[in-house]
C-alpha cells in the first residue's frame, strides 16, 4: 500500500514562491482533491504547511517570517469564525433557558 501521506509531502516545495496548488497536487499525486485536502490538514498536525489566501497553494516555510504570515492569517481567520457564532450561540442559551 502506498503512504500517500508522504507522497503528498514530498510533493510540497519551500517557500511562498515555489507554493503548489492544490490542482497540482491532485496532478502529481494522483490523488482526489479530497484526499489531497485531507491528508493536507492530517500533515498539517505535524508539520508546518502554508498556504496564503493569494490563491497560490501549499508550501513549506523557508523562514520563520513566512510561517508567522500564514499563523496570523489562520488565527484571524479562527477569530472571524468565532466571532461570526455569537447570534447561534444567544440563539441556543435564549431558547434552552426557555
Amino acid at each position: 500500500m502506498k503512504n500517500y501521506r508522504e507522497i503528498v509531502f514530498n510533493s510540497l516545495q519551500i517557500g511562498h514562491e515555489n507554493a503548489v496548488t492544490r490542482a497540482e497536487l491532485v496532478q502529481k499525486t494522483g490523488l482526489s482533491d479530497r484526499m489531497v485536502r485531507d491528508i493536507i490538514a492530517e500533515l498539517r498536525r505535524e508539520h508546518c504547511i502554508c498556504n496564503n489566501q493569494d490563491r497560490r497553494g501549499y508550501y513549506i516555510p523557508k523562514c520563520v517570517e513566512e510561517a508567522e504570515t500564514f499563523l496570523k492569517q489562520e488565527e484571524a481567520r479562527a477569530k472571524s469564525i468565532f466571532y461570526a457564532l455569537k447570534g447561534a450561540r444567544d440563539y441556543v442559551r435564549e431558547h434552552k433557558a426557555v
